[in-house]
């Protein structure tokens, strides 16, 4: 063998030793997930439902927590420093610990889904008489609506990790599918009973009632129970509408909801807007609804 082969067999072992060095300092980043955070698990749902296996979704106000009430530990911001996504739901007292998770990540970029969502030229309706404001945040109990703040989700992520933006539209187009099948689902089942009046504590459902031609009856007004007179007022309508049930979200339950529902001669049933297993869910929803107003 000559000296300049040798040499030439050398020089490529060399090569083909920092190309390895370089691919072993490579490697690890190109399988890591996107680090993505959302407030509620419904949405955090949808990021899974249209990012796995590709991101890791950081939910956090765990399940029974009330939002309205809910502080972040400084262990709870400290995990959720690090994320490059943040997907807002658009509740009242959410804006005060998330502007403080911002200071905390710089580079975490925002995406407020509790803003309208711009369709075929017009905003989606926006329900009042809500305790957190002008219009009631909680858009994705109408499938629709969900429908909006998924598209807007998928375009995010694609945004942040270009590389499996295919992936994100594809598992997005197969998730809409099952939303409006859903759609259509709960229309059916709620159709006879268009016109009727249901009975929430909070009024988290007023998206899904104008979905489906039904109207929220709430006890809360401005985040406050009724006062007396308005108590009779209410007990007055619970009468005359011929509701049997008062519907209260699992965070909210306690001695002033088993003390209106005395008052009032009702019962006490669940409707969890905030359920992670978002379709099942309003599935469920529907059907409590139904059985209420047979």
């Amino acid at each position: 063998m000559s000296i300049a082969t040798r040499s030439l067999r050398r020089h490529h072992r060399s090569v083909a030793r920092c190309l390895l060095a370089v691919l072993l300092l490579v490697l690890p980043t190109w399988g890591a997930a996107l680090e993505v955070g959302a407030t509620i698990a419904p949405h955090a749902h949808f990021v899974e439902a249209i990012g796995s296996p590709h991101v890791r979704v950081v939910q956090m106000i765990p399940a029974q927590r009330l939002p309205e009430t809910f502080e972040p530990s400084p262990r709870e911001l400290a995990a959720a420093a690090d994320l490059e996504l943040y997907f807002a739901a658009g509740l009242a007292g959410e804006a005060r610990w998330l502007d403080r998770l911002q200071g905390l990540n710089g580079h975490m970029r925002r995406v407020d889904l509790g803003t309208p969502a711009e369709t075929a030229g017009s905003a989606a309706p926006t329900p009042d008489d809500h305790a957190h404001g002008a219009a009631d945040p909680h858009r994705w109990t109408a499938p629709a609506q969900a429908a909006r703040q998924v598209e807007r989700i998928r375009d995010a992520l694609s945004v942040a990790d270009p590389a499996h933006a295919a992936h994100y539209a594809a598992r997005a187009a197969a998730y809409l599918d099952s939303l409006t099948a859903l759609d259509r689902e709960l229309a059916i089942c709620l159709e006879p009973f268009a016109g009727r009046v249901f009975l929430v504590w909070h009024p988290a459902w007023s998206h899904f009632a104008a979905a489906y031609g039904l109207e929220q009856l709430a006890v809360e007004h401005e985040g406050k129970s009724p006062g007396p007179r308005g108590l009779i007022a209410l007990k007055q309508r619970v009468a005359r509408e011929g509701l049997h049930t008062l519907f209260v979200q699992p965070q909210n339950a306690g001695p002033a909801v088993a003390a209106v529902a005395r008052e009032l001669a009702v019962a006490t049933d669940t409707l969890d807007p905030l359920a992670a297993d978002y379709r099942q869910n309003l599935r469920m929803v529907a059907a409590r609804l139904a059985a209420e107003l047979q």
